[in-house]
């Protein structure tokens, strides 16, 4: 896709690259500017329109990666990085001058919905590597053979659920250890099944009012059709509650 392809018009939501990077690990949000394609130029750069909030257009830091997500009707949604290098009016319009950073590719939306759940789980802290721990084959068969390991495990539940990552709640304090291993079951399409997953710890916050701990993760995928089923499953559920 290029950007003469995606044309003028196009729907464009801009972010901080930095704060778009943080967000997806973190769940944090991050802040989006609207605006649109006004030109392309020559030279491959283009022209956006300034974002405005409130009747009052919004001066966008210069010199800044940005990530752009471009709204393209009857193509989807594409993602690119960029660098905004000028602001200036031509005419009665407030523009800023872009210029992509690499390629556009198929943006996926979908990876970063979260579905709100309290799914029970069960946890063992890893202190090992991240090399090491997606070597391990078989968790099933790490926990039925190495019973300390099973003794040793946590019970939580999952506040929040997406394709990249979940929140987990617990009363128990996991201590200077950034990896864990996750077992819970989801059920779908009349069928439970028993998700076991490596996942790394990104954010561990105390919940006020209570001793419990929530911990943000990243899962830590070694086959993509886990993570297919997870999208699947949060879609479904997502599906239920409009119905209802």
């Amino acid at each position: 896709m290029t950007i003469n392809e995606i044309g003028l018009g196009c729907k464009v939501e801009i972010r901080i690259l930095q704060e778009s990077v943080r967000s997806r690990e973190t769940g944090e949000e991050v802040t989006t500017y609207v605006s649109s394609i006004y030109d392309i130029l020559d030279d491959g750069s283009f022209e956006l329109d300034m974002p405005t909030r409130g009747g009052k257009v919004l001066l966008l830091p210069m010199n800044l990666r940005y990530e752009l997500v471009f709204v393209a009707e009857r193509r989807g949604m594409w993602i690119a990085q960029a660098q905004i290098n000028e602001r200036y009016k031509k005419g009665s319009f407030y523009l800023l001058h872009a210029k992509l950073i690499g390629s556009i590719e198929k943006f996926q939306r979908r990876e970063y919905f979260r579905l709100d759940t309290m799914i029970p789980a069960q946890f063992l802290s890893i202190d090992l590597d991240e090399q090491t721990i997606l070597k391990i084959s078989d968790i099933s068969n790490l926990l039925s053979m190495n019973e300390q390991l099973r003794n040793s495990m946590g019970s939580g539940t999952i506040m929040d659920l997406s394709g990249g990552g979940a929140r987990l709640a617990t009363t128990k304090d996991i201590v200077d250890v950034p990896y864990i291993m996750l077992q819970f079951a989801l059920e779908f399409t009349n069928r439970k099944t028993n998700i076991e997953l490596f996942a790394k710890i990104l954010e561990k916050k105390k919940m006020p009012g209570v001793n419990n701990f929530s911990y943000r993760m990243r899962f830590m995928f070694r086959d993509k059709e886990w993570q297919e089923y997870i999208i699947k499953y949060i879609f479904e559920e997502q599906r239920k509650m409009r119905r209802k």
